[in-house]
């Protein structure tokens, strides 16, 4: 099915399914979390939709054979965050 999308943004049929379990699983909603914890410092990302949503994003490309570059994807989270109220720019990408 991945092998038949056309790009990343055709991931998101996976949010509400395998999504929530990935988020659950993996305990991204959980703030104290180390996986939480590692995207919040690295990526500057609070949310664990964001989060699942940057790994199907990575898969996608790894399927696809293409190099991942998470740094477009973050901004686009940040100017969402920032139109709720929420900024995120303060935090370096690395």
């Amino acid at each position: 099915m991945i092998l038949k999308m056309d790009g990343p943004e055709d991931m998101g049929v996976f949010h509400f399914n395998a999504g929530m379990g990935l988020r659950n699983d993996l305990g991204l909603w959980h703030k104290q979390s180390i996986l939480h914890q590692h995207f919040l410092t690295r990526f500057g990302i609070a949310h664990a939709d964001d989060m699942s949503g940057l790994i199907f994003d990575a898969v996608w490309c790894k399927v696809h054979e293409i190099p991942f570059d998470p740094k477009p994807i973050i901004q686009k989270y940040r100017k969402h965050w920032k139109k709720q109220g929420l900024n995120l720019d303060q935090t370096e990408i690395k």
